[in-house]
């Protein structure tokens, strides 16, 4: 989906050759999405395109816990992401959201060509707020790329599972919340 709105900008090869073919891939999903139901009709698949970009762009919702949990951090910890995301598009999320000022540092896969749970991105965002495996917690709801991830690195680990879903086999968080407000119980 995130291929359907992304600029994928930078100056890697492989953003290029994506920047390159995106606009058929796009164009191709639109057509395909109204083929699936008897429509053929290149305009319209266009304007869906079109329209489907500027409405994701000024849609940002975000869960009602964050903005208290993470203004609740920010005077007491440093605050970063670590996202498998395209840097480009997790950093306009992130700013359409207005949660771009809670967060010292923004590691993305692509700024280190390097996917979670391999523990180099999560390595690289410790090494820029300056600090240790040791006294740091990863936050995360996927198990297998945060959980795993972090631990990998050495932190420890928090699964943030909104859904209450069963663990997964051999995965064994930290601790466990369902919301982020309990973080703050977790952390005082």
């Amino acid at each position: 989906w995130e291929a359907l709105w992304a600029r994928f900008e930078g100056e890697h090869s492989s953003l290029a050759a994506m920047r390159a073919d995106v606009p058929a891939h796009r164009s191709a999903v639109w057509r395909g999405a109204l083929a699936a139901h008897g429509i053929v009709d290149d305009d319209l698949a266009d304007e869906m395109g079109r329209t489907f970009i500027e409405a994701r762009r000024s849609l940002h919702i975000v869960f009602p816990d964050v903005a208290d949990t993470l203004a609740w951090l920010l005077p007491r910890y440093k605050v970063g992401i670590v996202t498998n995301g395209m840097a480009c598009l997790q950093r306009e999320k992130l700013h359409g959201a207005g949660l771009a000022p809670f967060f010292e540092v923004v590691v993305t896969a692509g700024d280190v060509h390097r996917r979670k749970p391999d523990p180099t991105i999560f390595e690289r965002a410790l090494a820029l707020l300056d600090a240790t495996p040791g006294h740091t917690v990863m936050v995360g709801n996927s198990l297998t790329s945060d959980i795993a991830g972090g631990a990998a690195a050495g932190m420890r680990t928090i699964w943030l599972n909104r859904q209450c879903a069963p663990p997964e086999d051999g995965i064994q968080p930290d601790a466990e919340i369902e919301s982020l407000t309990e973080l703050i119980d977790l952390l005082s």
